[in-house]
């Protein structure tokens, strides 16, 4: 299968760079995967290759969030979309 990934950098701190990224396919792990097999893993996810886990207030778990995701359900025309706001950047941050 094709996966398709374009992203964009937000913000750019010391060492990490907050990235929009959006996926046209949805295969799994396709973001966590395609950045890693470029040299940089997101922030805290061990499995493809980010130095250690996190501590902090949100737990030991890698820094990826979807703000949005749409997908057609079955039986109907149009898309569906679920938003949810970021978390607090400042808090998950190195």
């Amino acid at each position: 299968m094709f996966a398709e990934t374009f992203y964009r950098p937000l913000e750019i701190r010391r060492d990490t760079t907050l990235l929009e990224v959006t996926i046209l396919t949805g295969v799994t792990h396709q973001i966590r995967c395609q950045l890693a097999s470029i040299g940089h893993p997101i922030i805290g996810d061990t499995t493809y290759g980010a130095p250690a886990p996190l501590a902090g207030p949100l737990g030991p778990f890698h820094r990826l969030h979807a703000l949005s995701a749409s997908f057609v359900p079955p039986g109907a025309d149009a898309p569906f979309t679920v938003r949810t706001p970021p978390p607090d950047w400042a808090a998950v941050s190195p």
